[in-house]
């Protein structure tokens, strides 16, 4: 299976909008085209794909007053998990971060995500930071990752 991780251009929003309207079921969040094009102001966009086909996706927001980034919106299609794309969206989006200089990356997961992301998170060297308790909803903590970036 010949996947091709790439970094998206502004051109492809409607694009990634319909692969995560289709795919991210979370808290009825909105994802329509002019949330994506907003993210491209301060945030780079990568995308896993099968041909044309979007099968993953990872956003790394930069806030440059912090010299950090906050990854969001990592997801592999129910049908391509357990193959190595989240790793390897995961890794693209941590060596673009490197090369920009970038001091810490964070990210974000709900308790129903909290297992495969303890995976991935220790194996790039990520420490739990802290849990939001019932955040979203009664029962659904909020898990903070982050690892600062080696030089």
């Amino acid at each position: 299976m010949d996947i091709s991780i790439t970094k998206v251009e502004k051109k492809d929003s409607a694009q990634i909008s319909s692969f995560l309207v289709k795919n991210f079921k979370i808290h009825n969040l909105e994802f329509d085209k002019k949330y994506i094009n907003k993210s491209f102001e301060n945030g780079v966009w990568f995308t896993a794909k099968l041909g044309e086909k979007i099968v993953g996706t990872i956003l790394l927001s930069i806030i440059m007053q912090d010299n950090r980034a906050e990854l969001k919106h990592m997801l592999v299609e129910k049908n391509f998990k357990r193959i190595g794309i989240g790793t390897r969206l995961l890794h693209t989006a941590l060596n673009y971060a490197k090369k920009k200089k970038l001091r810490k990356v964070t990210g974000n997961t709900t308790s129903g995500n909290n297992k495969i992301i303890k995976k991935l998170a220790k194996y790039h060297d990520f420490a739990l930071e802290g849990i939001l308790k019932d955040h979203y909803r009664k029962n659904e903590d909020v898990y903070i990752y982050s690892a600062f970036l080696k030089k």
